[in-house]
C-alpha cells in the first residue's frame, strides 16, 4: 500500500496542533519512506531536550499511521531543521 501524502498531513496536523495549531508541515514522499517537516514557533517544545521529545512524536506517528494504512511505513520527522 502506498503512502498517502493527504492522510500524513491530516494526522500529522491533528498530532502537531495540540502544541501549535499554527505550525506549517511540509511532506515529502520518498522511494523508501517519507519525510515530514515541521516548522513550529514552539520548536523547542516539538524538540525537547537533547531530540527526545522529537523521537516520541516521530514514534507516535508511525504508529498512528501505521494503524490508519494498515502497515508499518517507514517516516522521518524533522522539526525546524532539527535534525539537519
Amino acid at each position: 500500500m502506498s503512502l498517502d501524502k493527504i492522510k500524513i498531513q491530516k494526522t500529522t496536523q491533528n498530532l502537531i496542533e495540540h502544541f501549535d495549531p499554527e505550525a506549517k508541515i511540509e511532506i515529502v514522499i520518498k522511494d523508501d519512506g517519507c519525510s515530514v517537516g515541521i516548522e513550529s514557533e514552539m520548536s523547542g517544545l516539538l524538540i525537547g531536550r537533547r531530540g527526545e521529545t522529537l523521537e516520541a512524536l516521530q514514534h507516535l506517528l508511525r504508529l498512528i499511521l501505521a494503524q490508519e494504512i494498515g502497515e508499518y511505513q517507514p517516516i522521518l520527522l524533522d522539526i525546524s531543521g532539527y535534525r539537519a
